[in-house]
């Protein structure tokens, strides 16, 4: 096992008698940018609004976090053809009590990814929550034709077919 290796710094008397040159923090240096007209006058004010802008951004940003609606309202808008980003949409309508919406935002990501069990299930639920049994057991049907070790969705269909008898 090797022994571990410490490196000490010197104080500062120490660099000094060693010869390390050291600047007097009353001392100012003079460069050719820090003159007036030069770059440096400028650099700060370009980097504090970029720094502005990004936070304006982040800010409006963070305002979508507060409302899931919202949030995904802004997801779909950017990316229309994203069947989860819809059916994630359907979900907080539902939650919100626009249950309309939800239904159109499931249908239109069914027509995006057909095969997709969580929203034909969510559709279904949906269904059965305003009393369209018909088109209720048709989607937990549709879940069940997908994956058939869908429990709940088997559990909706035996509720509906016991409920026609």
């Amino acid at each position: 096992m090797r022994p571990v290796e410490r490196v000490s710094i010197p104080p500062p008397e120490e660099l000094l008698r060693a010869g390390f040159p050291m600047r007097k923090t009353s001392e100012k240096k003079k460069t050719p940018a820090a003159s007036p007209g030069g770059r440096s006058n400028i650099i700060i004010p370009v980097c504090a609004l970029i720094a502005l802008i990004l936070s304006v951004a982040t800010f409006s940003r963070n305002i979508l976090w507060h409302e899931e609606t919202r949030l995904w309202e802004d997801i779909v808008t950017k990316n229309p053809g994203n069947a989860k980003a819809r059916n994630n949409l359907a979900f907080a309508y539902s939650a919100a009590g626009a249950i309309d919406k939800a239904i159109d935002q499931y249908r239109t990501a069914l027509l995006l990814e057909p095969d997709n069990e969580a929203t034909h299930f969510n559709l279904g639920v949906i269904y059965l929550g305003r009393g369209l049994t018909g088109e209720a057991a048709a989607e937990f049907k549709a879940t069940l034709r997908i994956h058939p070790c869908f429990l709940r969705a088997r559990q909706f269909l035996d509720f509906i077919s016991r409920e026609r008898k």
